[in-house]
């Protein structure tokens, strides 16, 4: 029983200073007691509503889909440990809209390249960044499609 208080006040501790995933408090607490059953101290933070991965998802998406598509903010969530139907329920109930998003990357974007640029130079060197961004290519290719001459309907 002592063990559970010590790994809970961890756990508060660690809760208290941002959120945090299922999962990474329980990597947390294995490093720092070294020890894997935690179900207990998890089940715990869960009753009383500390650990809620669909809610911790839900703001981490509302948080990067100003500047990354879908496909890099699933990775992310994937790197803390929330699973894939948590990430698609949140994704899905938020309804993000990722081409308003891309059109203000272009635009952003296109600001930092010559004047002179042609438009398959500009295609050649926005796709790429875009598609690191997390952007699905089709949307991608949808958003340029509108700026042909992109210089002046850009700037």
């Amino acid at each position: 029983m002592d063990n559970f208080k010590s790994k809970l006040s961890y756990a508060l501790t660690l809760i208290s200073k941002k959120p945090y995933t299922e999962n990474q408090i329980q990597e947390k607490i294995y490093t720092r007691f070294n020890d894997k059953n935690n179900k207990k101290v998890i089940n715990y933070l869960k009753e009383i509503n500390l650990i809620d991965d669909l809610e911790y998802t839900k703001n981490f998406i509302i948080y990067k889909s100003s500047n990354s598509g879908k496909r890099k903010i699933f990775f992310q969530c994937k790197k803390k440990g929330i699973p894939k139907k948590i990430f698609d329920e949140a994704y899905t109930t938020l309804n993000i809209k990722e081409k308003p998003v891309i059109e203000e990357l272009i635009k952003i974007k296109s600001k930092t390249y010559k004047k002179d640029i042609s438009y398959y130079e500009f295609k050649k060197k926005i796709i790429p960044f875009l598609v690191n961004r997390g952007f699905d290519i089709s949307d991608i290719l949808k958003v340029l499609g509108k700026y042909k001459d992109y210089r002046s309907d850009l700037i």
